[in-house]
C-alpha cells in the first residue's frame, strides 16, 4: 500500500481505498454481485481488502502498459469493478475516463476517437455485443479486458503474479 500523509487534505481518487483502510479497515462492504476482476472475493469485503484489490489492479494495469498521463477509457458492464479500475488508473497517474455502460457503440467509438488512441478497459460482453464488427482495434491504442481472453487484447485476470508483482516498486514511485 502507498503511504498516506495524514496532513494531506486533498481527495485523490487513487488513494480513497487506502485512506478508508487506515481508519476503517475492518468495515464491511456488501456488494450485490461478484466482482469481474476478483470473482473469488465474493460479495462481502472490507475496506482493507478493497485497498489490496485496488493495489493489485494498479499493478496489473502497469504490467499491461498503462503509464502516467495515459488516458484509460473504462467501458464495461455495470459493476463495482468500475470504481476499483478508476482508482487503480488514478494511482498510476493516468487519467480514468468513465464511459457509461449504457452508451451505444457509436457513441463510445466517437468518444474514444476524441481521446486519441486511449487504452480501453472493457469486458467480453461488450466485445461480443455492441463492439462486435466495429473498428475498435483501430481506435483504441490497446484493448484490456477484465476477465477471459480474446485475440488482440490483454486480460487483467490472466496477467499472472509472476508478471506483475515485480513492477509494484516501479509504479509506486510514479503514483506518489
Amino acid at each position: 500500500m502507498l503511504p498516506v500523509n495524514g496532513s494531506d487534505k486533498g481527495l485523490y481518487m487513487g488513494l480513497v481505498a487506502e485512506r478508508a483502510a487506515q481508519t476503517h479497515g475492518d468495515q464491511l462492504i456488501i456488494l450485490d454481485h461478484d466482482l469481474d476482476l476478483f470473482p473469488e472475493a465474493g460479495r462481502r469485503l472490507t475496506f482493507a481488502e478493497l485497498a489490496e484489490y485496488t493495489d493489485d489492479t494498479a499493478a496489473r494495469l502497469y504490467a499491461a502498459g498503462v503509464r502516467r498521463s495515459d488516458h484509460v477509457a473504462l467501458h464495461k458492464s455495470n459493476g463495482f469493478d468500475i470504481n476499483i479500475l478508476s482508482s487503480a488508473v488514478a494511482r498510476l497517474g493516468a487519467v480514468p475516463v468513465q464511459l457509461s455502460p449504457y452508451l451505444d457503440a457509436d457513441s463510445v467509438l466517437a468518444l474514444l476517437r476524441r481521446l486519441g488512441s486511449p487504452h480501453l478497459v472493457t469486458d467480453t460482453d461488450k466485445l461480443d455485443g455492441p463492439f462486435a464488427g466495429t473498428p475498435l482495434a483501430e481506435i483504441a491504442g490497446q484493448v484490456i479486458i477484465v476477465a477471459g481472453s480474446r485475440p488482440g487484447t490483454v486480460s487483467l485476470v490472466l496477467l499472472r503474479e509472476s508478471s506483475w508483482r515485480g513492477v509494484q516498486a516501479s509504479w509506486r514511485g510514479l503514483a506518489a
